[in-house]
């Protein structure tokens, strides 16, 4: 017969509760926390609390968990890009950053976002972020709050403006 001692049986529940806590933490506060424009912490593919790659539907939700209720309108483009174009309810919602943005769809998923938001962000100081998967460009546009594009550096459809973007770095 083996013998536990009480201690190291408190020990396991106690890993065992951490195990449990912890990243259940973790995951509250990612899904409750206000989203930054563009955490400098974040990942470099998140905007108005989306990310490339996503979905419509999953666009949508993350939107209105994001930045509140809102308008949308979409539009098929001559390119084979779904445009959907969203503007904050009449009453903007306290977590609302953005003024209007507009998301584009290539072959069912997101691929680049352009939005003018209303205030400064934390990534004014850096222009140009680039990452293995996508290029983001912040332009101060004064008193009128700046524009901040995000895409996916891999959409056959925005090769081009990726490449003006990078010989402006």
């Amino acid at each position: 017969m083996r013998v536990v001692s009480p201690t190291s049986k408190s020990l396991w529940a106690g890993f065992a509760v951490l195990a449990l806590v912890v990243p259940t933490g973790l995951a509250a506060q990612r899904l409750w926390a206000p989203r930054a424009l563009a955490p400098e912490a974040g990942r470099p593919d998140e905007l108005l609390g989306v990310r490339l790659g996503m979905t419509a539907s999953a666009l949508r939700d993350a939107v209105a968990l994001a930045q509140g209720a809102g308008r949308w309108e979409t539009a098929l483009g001559d390119d084979g890009l779904v445009r959907m174009d969203w503007t904050p309810q009449a009453t903007p919602d306290s977590r609302s950053e953005a003024r209007r943005a507009t998301f584009e769809l290539h072959e069912g998923v997101l691929v680049a976002v352009r939005a003018y938001v209303t205030a400064a962000s934390p990534v004014a100081a850096t222009p140009l972020i680039v990452s293995a998967g996508s290029v983001r460009r912040y332009e101060n546009l004064g008193p009128e709050g700046a524009r901040i594009t995000l895409i996916a550096r891999n959409c056959p459809n925005h090769r081009a403006e990726v490449a003006t973007l990078l010989a402006s770095d």
